[in-house]
């Protein structure tokens, strides 16, 4: 055995060490991105709902205006083909 077996011993497990920790802080860096990833997608998904909620509700508004503004025309044009019969 050589004298210098128990420092290249020593060497060798700071180093393993020392891997094993940067390994562990990679996994949980790895993780935290991970989850704020699924986070912001989360969000983002989030805000596209509430846009075409919001979408879905002023075509609803415009469909409905649409809507009454043909009733309304079409009321008038029965109005006025009523006065015309009436004046004939």
């Amino acid at each position: 055995m050589s004298w210098l077996d128990p420092y290249m011993t020593k060497i060798a497990d700071d180093t393993n060490v020392r891997e094993k920790r940067m390994s562990d802080e990679a996994i949980e860096r790895e993780k935290r991105m991970s989850e704020e990833a699924k986070r912001m997608a989360d969000e983002a998904n989030e805000r596209e709902k509430r846009m075409l909620e919001e979408a879905k509700r002023l075509a609803d508004e415009a469909n409905l205006r649409e809507q009454r503004m043909l009733e309304e025309i079409h009321a008038r044009e029965e109005l006025a083909l009523s006065r015309e019969n009436a004046n004939l």
